[in-house]
């Protein structure tokens, strides 16, 4: 092979190499346009100790944040929706600004995910023990100890939502027994549902792991809301608390994602 044959094919690898590198860039461009597409598919804020990062449709719990300042976000306050909103976490506190880096106030923040992820929020809000709650609690636990049932009141908490997708709403409860103090009755904590006036206990736990739901949403788009569920805090939940996911798998209400934490 002469030199101006070599030169030819070597010319020819080049312009190959040059289109498949501009290519990448060209794509690369595009799937980052948004801002949403680093470090993975997306991330979910719940409340103010929560954030999840979403996978490869799997969702991983981040004990620290990210730096996501440059990631839109569509932010739910409860009552109203705002798209294409930055967010920043600073001195234990989240900050929101619009395009124009005005901060943006939210009395009532409840969730705030990145644009490219379909998640809807459940109206519904978590609600305390009233006397309707009374016939469901005495199905639930086997004690006469006055100090215990007073305790499962005060923990109560309690939401309305169509956890299954069948058009109606069951409520879900969270209540414990769990005490500082020494007693002289088992301590237990129980998440249970009552869906068409039946009570079915979906998880227990004895001892200071007490269930505390923080919210719920349809985190996948199939219309069946996943509720978000905190397990073992005793006080005010940080990042690395125990979150645990509960929803409708094979007809059966149980837990979907444990507090797996990632690369965990």
């Amino acid at each position: 092979m002469n030199v101006k044959e070599e030169l030819r094919k070597n010319l020819k690898y080049i312009v190959i190499l040059i289109v498949l590198l501009s290519l990448y860039v060209v794509l690369a461009v595009f799937f980052n346009s948004d801002g949403n597409d680093k470090q993975g598919d997306g991330y979910l804020i719940v409340g103010e100790s929560l954030i999840y990062q979403k996978v490869n449709d799997n969702w991983e719990q981040l004990t620290e944040v990210p730096d996501i300042s440059d990631l839109n976000f569509t932010v739910y306050d409860g009552n109203n929706k705002k798209e294409n909103v930055k967010v920043q976490y600073n001195s234990n506190m989240w900050y929101f600004f619009d395009d124009d880096y005005n901060e943006i106030n939210y009395d009532n923040f409840r969730i705030a995910f990145t644009n490219n992820l379909d998640v809807k929020i459940n109206q519904n809000t978590v609600q305390r023990y009233d006397n309707t709650d009374e016939k469901y609690i005495s199905q639930i636990i086997d004690t006469n100890n006055s100090e215990s049932i007073e305790s499962y009141k005060i923990s109560l908490r309690k939401l309305n939502l169509d956890i299954d997708n069948d058009d109606e709403e069951e409520t879900l409860y969270t209540m414990s027994n769990y005490s500082y103090e020494v007693t002289d009755y088992k301590q237990i904590s129980y998440l249970f549902i009552v869906d068409n006036g039946v009570v079915k206990i979906i998880d227990s736990s004895e001892g200071f792991e007490p269930f505390v739901i923080i919210d719920s949403m349809d985190l996948d788009g199939d219309g069946k809301f996943e509720v978000i569920v905190a397990k073992n805090v005793m006080d005010v939940p940080s990042f690395d608390s125990c979150y645990q996911i509960y929803g409708v798998k094979n007809g059966e209400y149980t837990l979907l994602k444990d507090c797996k934490y990632k690369n965990s």
